[in-house]
């Protein structure tokens, strides 16, 4: 555990400096091309033709089912059990080999850097008064339609996706570090790529991938809900509202229609006293998401970077956690019995 801890603060603070590797071979970009052909594969073998995947009818939503059930454990075996077996290997033949390739693998796996630079340039673009290159720049990471969306709606869905990535591509996969090691954090970015890629509710997705989005909502659980108590303290640390921070996310964390990104999302609308969701365009459909916190301030495009600070302390405050519970433990253990 000290070794990952090690690690894993190496890689934290590598991606702080330099932020995502852009190369054709991250391994985010390899599990997405695996999941690609995966998918063409499944749906050949359980004749499922492509844009399908919803369709009526009993026995045709247990095949697509089963067709999206078989296709996660095909990818997780390829995207999570093959790393896992090479680091295994190379940890009891190269020891030291073993520390560089994990902190390299696990710095490529967090992204809090690159969902800051992303959220800025959106930030840019606002204050330069460019809505168009706001919408263009908001639509690398958010899976909504951005084409129609105001100012206001620009800064809401931008404040919404870093505290919801804060958990998805932070804290999660340093807490599966962190617990599981590699083959851990593999775990979680091919569940989570998983569900960023087939968990969606339309006619294509349905059904066939709904065992993705439960698996990525299981993976989610306690992730989400630390995040949120994270950025709890955060704004206490940084003189947000921690208070409303607190109060709006027990208030409305369960009504998202995500089990768990209510909670990140629901602590930061308490936090700068915005309100955040609403309804939203996906695809061409309106999906009718709940509202989460009360409106206190202006839409402000600073709001955004001061998301992104939230986003960074409580990134560090994962770290500084368990090394106030380690202090702890050891004056316990100092202490006469």
């Amino acid at each position: 555990m000290k070794e990952r801890f090690i690690i894993l603060l190496a890689a934290f603070l590598l991606d702080l400096l330099l932020g995502d590797p852009p190369y054709p071979f991250h391994p985010v970009r390899l599990m997405g091309k695996v999941i690609i052909m995966s998918e063409k594969g499944v749906r050949f073998f359980f004749q499922i033709p492509v844009g399908q995947g919803n369709e009526k009818g009993t026995l045709k939503k247990i095949r697509s089912l089963s067709a999206g059930g078989f296709l996660v454990i095909l990818v997780l075996l390829i995207c999570a059990g093959l790393p896992a077996i090479m680091f295994l290997y190379i940890k009891q033949r190269f020891r030291f080999f073993s520390f560089i390739l994990s902190l390299a693998w696990v710095y490529q796996l967090l992204s809090a850097r690159d969902m800051k630079d992303e959220a800025m340039k959106v930030y840019d673009s606002l204050e330069k008064e460019d809505l168009p290159k706001a919408r263009q720049c908001l639509s690398r990471i958010v899976g909504r339609d951005t084409d129609s969306l105001d100012r206001k709606g620009i800064i809401m869905a931008t404040i919404e996706t870093v505290a919801e990535n804060t958990s998805d591509g932070v804290i999660a996969p340093m807490l599966f570090y962190y617990l599981f090691d590699i083959p851990g954090i593999f775990f979680y970015k091919a569940s989570n790529t998983m569900d960023s890629m087939l968990g969606y509710k339309n006619e294509k997705y349905r059904y066939f991938g709904r065992a993705a989005a439960r698996l990525d909502d299981l993976c989610n659980f306690i992730p989400s809900r630390l995040t949120a108590f994270l950025f709890i303290l955060s704004a206490f640390l940084t003189g947000f509202d921690w208070k409303e921070a607190w109060r709006i996310m027990w208030r409305d964390a369960g009504k998202h229609n995500s089990p768990n990104a209510g909670w990140p999302e629901s602590a930061v609308a308490g936090a700068l006293g915005l309100r955040l969701g609403g309804p939203a365009s996906y695809f061409g459909k309106i999906s009718d998401k709940a509202w989460l916190g009360d409106r206190k301030r202006e839409y402000l495009n600073e709001s955004i970077p001061c998301c992104c600070r939230l986003m960074y302390v409580s990134s560090l405050l994962f770290f500084i956690l368990p090394v106030f519970g380690f202090v702890i433990h050891c004056f316990r253990q100092a202490l006469p019995a």
